[in-house]
Order: structure tokens, then sequence, then C-alpha cells
């Protein structure tokens, strides 16, 4: 018990909350903002910086979180129902669902832009079903880094991703905040925007009004933005790149990145996400200054066949990455040399392990990583106190850093430019 003791005190004193470096100035657009509008909301916000509002995004969730209904597990009591997240931080807002205690779902979205990266050690090779059943020492790789990252959440209309990636006749409107000239109280909106790389999100009539090309028809009234999503996914793509390179040139290997489709099961809107997924995994391995520490990337049971053009097994072009489609499980063994780094599919309003806490062990990947590794504790701010934002680092396209370290070098160099 020692031994194993000495293990987990060892991986959670080396786990890090991350996010990436174009979040920072959403996170102070967002304080402003909800410093300006609702007296609910400046009682939290009136003196927060961006370390109290990432604590607040790791620490403020219930146990258990799921399903288009909402169903959830509070941290108190393990009270279970549904629903109501919708209203926290409004005058209607349940007592049991306070914004003290829980977050708005404006802060849900942001919550879903966190990843949180440790070491673990593996106990099988972390298939959907393997419920924590030890598996045959040689059949799985005994330990690796484990990152989990939260995809676009399309199954609950108008909340999360839907806001900024689908284009709808009712939400896309510009009494909304969608379009060039935005009302005062949905400022936050165009905030959204600019962190995909827009001005502005565009209303229903001014997508109807262009060719629509880069727009992926789901209905007759719901389009999707296929520059939006590909953007969303980008950034968790960089995080996920940047952390795998960090750890890999730390242990002196190269990264075997295992990648798992991210919302692409019960969220998903349409079969298109998953080419453009992948496309936008391409773009983030572009948008790398370095890559050479990374060797393999495998997309598992997503079902295309090519990133950037580049089919399984093949290299992506400018680098020696080797590109695989496979259906692995999350930790099949690797090349000798290899440092095992996987992706698994959390949550942005649920502890780690999400549906694990109801014994539901197999119902997603987000508790088959629970079963397979160390991250229902590891990763959980209920357990390990490493899971804070005074631990927060930064993923850039150099790699990953502390916050702090990154908020010197960015004065430093902001510094020598105004210097000259």
């Amino acid at each position: 018990m020692g031994i194993l003791h000495q293990l987990w005190r060892t991986m959670s004193t080396l786990l890090i909350p991350v996010i990436h470096e174009r979040l920072l100035q959403l996170l102070i657009a967002f304080l402003q903002i909800k410093n300006i509008y609702g007296r609910k909301r400046k009682e939290i916000y009136k003196e927060a910086g961006i370390i109290d509002l990432v604590d607040r995004l790791l620490k403020k969730r219930p146990i258990v979180f799921y399903c288009s209904s909402d169903n959830y597990v509070l941290r108190e009591d393990q009270i279970d129902g549904c629903g109501g997240f919708e209203h926290i931080g409004h005058s209607h807002g349940s007592t049991k669902l306070s914004i003290k205690e829980y977050m708005s779902y404006d802060e849900i979205k942001l919550a879903a832009l966190v990843g949180v990266s440790s070491k673990s050690h593996f106990i099988n090779d972390g298939s959907r079903c393997n419920r924590g059943n030890p598996g045959i020492p040689g059949t799985f790789q005994p330990s690796g880094v484990i990152i989990g990252l939260v995809g676009a959440r399309f199954e609950k209309p108008g909340y999360m991703e839907w806001q900024d990636c689908l284009v709808t006749n009712e939400q896309n409107k510009a009494e909304h905040g969608y379009g060039p000239v935005i009302p005062e109280k949905y400022l936050l909106v165009r905030e959204w925007g600019k962190l995909w790389g827009e001005n502005y999100l565009p209303t229903w009539e001014e997508v109807q009004d262009s060719s629509k090309e880069g727009f992926t028809q789901i209905t007759s009234k719901i389009l999707l933005n296929n520059k939006i999503y590909k953007s969303r996914i980008q950034m968790s793509a960089e995080i996920l790149l940047a952390e795998a390179r960090t750890r890999a040139e730390e242990a002196s290997m190269k990264a075997y990145i295992h990648i798992v489709g991210l919302g692409l099961g019960v969220w998903q809107v349409d079969s298109a996400q998953s080419q453009l997924f992948v496309e936008a995994w391409g773009d983030a391995i572009i948008a790398q200054k370095d890559t050479s520490s990374i060797g393999h990337i495998d997309f598992s049971y997503i079902h295309v066949d090519q990133c950037h053009s580049v089919s399984n097994g093949e290299t992506f072009p400018n680098t020696d990455i080797t590109i695989h489609f496979s259906k692995r499980s999350l930790h099949d063994p690797v090349p000798e040399g290899n440092l095992l780094i996987v992706s698994y599919a959390w949550d942005g309003n649920s502890m780690p392990g999400n549906e694990y806490w109801r014994g539901e062990l197999s119902s997603s990947g987000d508790p088959s990583a629970a079963c397979s590794s160390g991250v229902a504790e590891l990763h959980n701010a209920l357990i390990n106190t490493h899971v804070t934002a005074s631990n927060l680092h930064i993923a850039t396209a150099s790699g990953v850093t502390h916050v702090g370290e990154y908020a010197r070098n960015f004065l430093q160099k902001h510094s020598e430019d105004a210097a000259g």
C-alpha cells in the first residue's frame, strides 16, 4: 500500500489544468461583461480575476452531469435530479442550484475549453466495456499520459457550442447579438465570435443571402458553420499537441497520440462533423512550431480515412508524424520508444468519470477511461488538491508553460517591444 500511495502522490503532483492562450482574452472579457449585468453575478465576479474564474470552472461542478435533460448528481449529499442549470445566475434560479456553488451555462461553455492532464497507470486496454477488470500484462500499455478534453455539445438546443457553430432562424437574430451591430446586453456573443477568428457571428439572413459556402445543411432550419466548428475543435487539438510535445520532451521519447472523437457520439448533430474534426486536427498540426517530438497521431473509431489528404500509415506533410486511422483501444500497446498520450471525452460540467459515479461503467468514454486509469481520482478537484487554477498551464504553439511564467514572458516581450 505504501508504494501505491507514493505512486499516486507522485502522479497527482504532476497533474496540470491547461487552457489555450487564446482563451485568456475571452476570460478577461467575460469577467468585465458579467460585472456589468446581474446582481447575483456581480457578487461572484466583482473581485475575481482569471485564476479565480478558472478555479470555478474546475471546481463548481456536480459530480455527474449528462443527457439533454441535464441529469445530475450534486456534490452536497449526492442529491440527484435533472434540469435547472439554465436558470443559474438568474433571479428565478433554484436554491439548490445556486451560482455560488454551481456554474451557469455561460461558464460551462468556458469550462468545456479547459483540459486536465496527468501521468497515470493503466490497468487494462481501456476498451469501452473494460469495466475496471484487470487486463493481462503485455496486452496493454501499463502507463502514459491521459488528458481530459471536451468536444462540441449539440445535444441541448440553444446552449454551449450550438450558440456559435449552428445557425438557425430562431437563434441568429440581430436582437440576440448576432450580426455586426450588437446590443450591449449581448456583447459576450461578439467575444465568442472573436475567439473563433470572426468579428461577429452571422445572422440567419446574412447566411441565407450568401452562397452558403462553408456551411453544412443539417435541416431546412439548421446550418453548421464549418469554420467555427473547426476552430472550436482546433483549439482542443492544439492544447493536446502542446501538452504531448512537452511531456514527450521531458521523457526523451516520441509521443504516440491517441485521439478519440470528442463530441462525435450522442452530442453530434451531423455525420459531416467527423471529416471536419479530422481536418481541424490537420490545421492544428500545421500551426505547431515544432513537431519533432511527435511520432504518431492515431484517430481511433473516427469514421474517415484521410486527414489533409494523408491516408492511414502515411506521413503528414513537412513533419515526421505518421497518421493512423484505427480501431485501437485507449491503452493498446505502442511501439518501443514512444510515450502513449491519450485523450478521453470529458464533460464541461462533471467530475472526471461522470456516469462512473452512478455505476454506469460503460455508458460512454468518460466512465470507461475512469475504469481503466486513475482519472476519477487524479483529475478530480474534490480529491486532488493539484486540480486548482494556481497550477494552471497555458498551451501555445511552442508547448505548455505555467501561467506565472507565461505572464512574465508576456510582460517581458511587451516591455521589449515598447522599448523599441
